[in-house]
């Protein structure tokens, strides 16, 4: 009796012990997401825990129906090295192995004609499906030197722990795949954000007391935000600040449209108020139906020092000089590309020491962690301090929202008159 009991407590602690095996490989297996750091684990940490001296996994080609050897440890010979290529259901054991999709143990390998010849001194061959859903995505293979090098209860452990490597493989796979599309996705969305960045005026403009500089931050790679300024004439320059509807790439494509062809209009058509409504017509027969811009169009004569406006559905622009900052109150027409309109302008004589800051809605939109919006008062005190730029505005509304990050696009574009030369 009491041998009977010795057997049975050993055999408990075997199991015991293969249990603890099992958890440890499971927990090796998934500690990393990285596919050839776990298949160099599998054959070689995981692999020699549970006595295997050569191993190999092979995973399916899908296009090609192949098996591949992706990872191998113990050969000497290496007649089949890493990247070798079996036919499933003809090539070797492992070809069988994967067409029948069950275990396949060979415990002398001189006796079966299947076999082929990847080590001369391996005389035992595991094989081993690697299932997930019932699907067989590859092999985890096994030889040994020694006839019978698998007994029963090591290839039972190697079976269970073959679900555990399945399943630790796809999701690295599945890693893999998500990861190389993400950096495929950011290096398009960097070479699409410079892009987009090439539209935007590279430097501030300056003509005699006039100058003009913005900036644009989209909160995606690319926006529908942008601003513009370009010479007409010599006495006349056109700026602009508009805002596509929607977000990120579709937006973006929509404004180099909408820019291509402001800047068509505005050479041709002899007004603020005449270009947005010419920019309208045009808009409402290429944009696709829904979307829309807000605009604001101006025109500076040097010469007469007057600024010509025309607005379109966009926040109004704010008038600074060195006592006050008000708010430019513009015959706002709809937002274009909706249905017809004609617009209207307003004609304001810049004086010295003055300047006028056109914006998008997103800086005024820009909310902190509690939904309170920076707002037309905060922006208007922020105009109150000396030398203002489009960016220390931007900058303010960020770090207003912050921690919380922006909720659109912001753009600022601010045209100043310095005071003349010989009252500086």
């Amino acid at each position: 009796m009491a041998r009977v009991d010795d057997t049975s407590t050993a055999s408990l602690r075997d199991q015991i012990l293969h249990l603890e095996l099992l958890r440890k490989a499971a927990r090796e297996l998934n500690s990393t997401l990285d596919l050839d750091s776990l298949l160099e684990r599998i054959v070689s940490e995981v692999a020699q825990a549970f006595g295997c001296s050569r191993s190999a996994v092979l995973l399916i080609d899908p296009e090609t129906n192949e098996l591949v050897l992706v990872a191998v440890r113990g050969w000497t010979k290496h007649v089949h090295p890493k990247g070798f290529r079996f036919a499933i259901g003809r090539d070797g054991l492992v070809g069988r192995t994967a067409s029948t999709g069950e275990t396949s143990y060979v415990p002398d390998v001189r006796n079966e004609p299947a076999y082929i010849v990847s080590e001369e001194s391996t005389r035992s061959e595991l094989d081993i499906p690697l299932k997930v859903r019932g699907k067989i995505i590859g092999l985890f293979n096994a030889q040994h030197p020694d006839i019978d090098g698998f007994p029963e209860a090591q290839r039972s452990m190697l079976e269970a722990l073959a679900d555990n490597m399945a399943t630790a493989i796809e999701n690295a796979r599945l890693f893999q795949t998500e990861k190389t599309a993400k950096e495929a996705l950011e290096r398009d969305s960097a070479a699409a954000r410079q892009m987009q960045q090439t539209l935007l005026p590279k430097e501030p403009i300056r003509t005699g007391e006039f100058s003009a500089s913005g900036t644009c931050v989209p909160i995606h790679a690319v926006g529908g935000d942008w601003f513009d300024y370009f010479p007409l004439n010599v006495r006349r320059i056109g700026f602009t600040l508009g805002d596509v509807s929607g977000k990120g790439m579709p937006a973006a494509l929509l404004m180099a449209a909408c820019r291509s062809s402001l800047r068509h209009q505005a050479k041709t058509q002899p007004s603020p108020a005449a270009v947005l409504t010419a920019l309208n017509e045009t808009l409402r027969s290429d944009f696709p139906q829904g979307n829309f811009v807000t605009m604001i169009y101006a025109v500076l004569d040097t010469a007469r020092a007057v600024l010509t406006l025309a607005a379109a559905g966009h926040p109004s622009p704010l008038l600074v000089t060195n006592r006050t900052v008000e708010v430019l109150e513009l015959p706002n027409g709809l937002p274009l590309g909706l249905r017809d309109w004609s617009f209207e302008e307003v004609t304001l004589p810049l004086d010295p020491e003055s300047a006028v800051l056109l914006y998008s809605d997103g800086v005024l939109e820009a909310a902190d962690a509690r939904g309170e919006e920076f707002g037309i008062e905060r922006l208007k005190d922020a105009c109150r301090r000396t030398n203002i730029t489009p960016q220390l505005l931007i900058d303010g509304a960020c770090r207003f929202a912050f921690p919380a990050p922006m909720n659109d696009d912001a753009t600022a574009l601010l045209i100043q008159r310095s005071a003349p030369a010989n009252l500086r």
